[in-house]
């Protein structure tokens, strides 16, 4: 990444990262085997999550499409970590994330999985 590239072209090669290294187009697909969080290179610190969410509502992605987005990178992870048919429990709390794992607890029943939420 160039000091050159705008602001947007630099978070979108850090998000194609976050996503295996390449861009997905369209919906993702959780049942799939695509890169989406097993291979991140890079982990954003709390203040840069935060910035980034604050560029793409800015940019005219909605707060609910990045809390989708978030929990169904949840939902991914639990599936590379575990076998189709396990028990998942979620923990969720009244914080920023609370409503990411409402959304991989609805997502994992539909791939698989028994899911409670806690």
């Amino acid at each position: 990444m160039t000091k050159n590239a705008s602001l947007a072209d630099q978070w979108a090669t850090r998000f194609a990262n976050l996503l295996g290294g390449e861009e997905r187009r369209g919906e993702p697909d959780y049942r799939g085997s695509g890169p989406l969080v097993g291979d991140a290179i890079e982990v954003l610190t709390p203040l840069e999550m935060a910035a980034a969410d604050a560029w793409a509502v800015e940019n005219g992605t909605s707060g609910l499409v990045l809390m989708e987005r978030a929990g169904l990178a949840v939902a991914e992870a639990a599936r590379r970590m575990v076998p189709i048919g396990a028990r998942i429990s979620v923990m969720t709390g009244p914080g920023n994330n609370g409503g990411d794992g409402f959304v991989a607890a609805r997502i994992l029943p539909e791939a698989g999985y028994l899911v409670s939420v806690g």
